[in-house]
């Protein structure tokens, strides 16, 4: 467990050494859109193929921004550039 004054960007990072495949963690509750600082370990390691992002969606301008540790596989990014 966190120590009570550790940020959530140190959490993330403790999660993901310790997480296994496909398990989820909430690092920001709210509209990222507002906040993007605090999106960008997450970004970090979404582009090293560490975890995967998704959101779950409970009202209007409130989101779950989830990482979901990914295999030990690196995940292959494809965006709609590569696809042209």
């Amino acid at each position: 467990m966190a120590a009570p004054g550790e940020k959530k960007a140190d959490k993330l990072g403790t999660w993901v050494r310790r997480a296994l495949p496909g398990e989820r963690f909430v690092y920001f509750r709210g509209f990222l859109a507002r906040k993007p600082s605090e999106g960008r370990d997450a970004l970090s390691l979404w582009n090293g193929g560490t975890v995967l992002l998704v959101q779950e969606r409970h009202g209007c301008g409130d989101y779950s921004y989830i990482a979901v540790r990914s295999s030990q596989q690196r995940v292959k990014r494809v965006s709609y550039r590569d696809q042209r």
